[in-house]
């Protein structure tokens, strides 16, 4: 597999430019990390390089034919399935056993069979997070996937996280420094 190559990105929403003849390379097997200012066009970074939005002008390479995943900054779980159904339905191939054991390990017991929607924003935020890490992924991209956790929950899950990452290729919005440093991280910054 090879880097992933942006160059000279433009996009702009009315008169407001986001992302300006903005460049970088996105190691294979590594993690990278955007750092900016709110409003400086990562989430819409993010958006582009997985398809869901088109940039005005430039070009991204290295992306074609591989699975990617990600974590938004909302859950976007199925509120009336449990857990592990939502965690299964990106990969069938985990059983319930292997799911359970991870949601354990993210501090998650006794709620395999308890309808996400009752669950607490930080229980849901590591529920989308395994989701992620389990399924089968080229790229991983995720937007903030730590914001709102405490911080020892934020340790465990980053702990975890970094099982899963080893020559994964990983792009990760964050706006703590820490984040980038625990992965030993290359740090990506967007001009605002």
């Amino acid at each position: 597999m090879q880097d992933i190559k942006i160059e000279n990105l433009y996009k702009a929403y009315g008169e407001k430019q986001v992302l300006n003849n903005f460049s970088a390379v996105i190691e294979h097997g590594k993690i990278s990390c955007i750092m900016a200012p709110s409003g400086a066009g990562k989430t819409t970074l993010l958006r582009i390089l997985m398809g869901m939005e088109k940039a005005d002008r430039g070009k991204i390479t290295g992306l074609e034919n591989l699975k990617i995943r990600a974590v938004f900054q909302e859950d976007r779980l199925c509120e009336e399935l449990d857990a592990v159904s939502n965690i299964r339905l990106v990969n069938y191939k985990n059983n319930k056993k292997t799911v359970q054991d991870a949601l354990c390990k993210m501090g998650l017991t006794d709620i395999e069979n308890k309808p996400v929607s009752t669950l607490s924003g930080g229980m849901k935020r590591r529920v989308s997070i395994l989701r992620a890490l389990l399924s089968d992924f080229d790229v991983l991209f995720l937007d903030e996937p730590l914001k709102g956790l405490d911080m020892h929950t934020k340790q465990m899950v980053l702990n975890e996280m970094k099982n899963y990452f080893e020559n994964k290729t990983i792009i990760m919005i964050t706006h703590e420094k820490d984040e980038a440093e625990f992965f030993g991280a290359k740090v990506i910054g967007i001009e605002a």
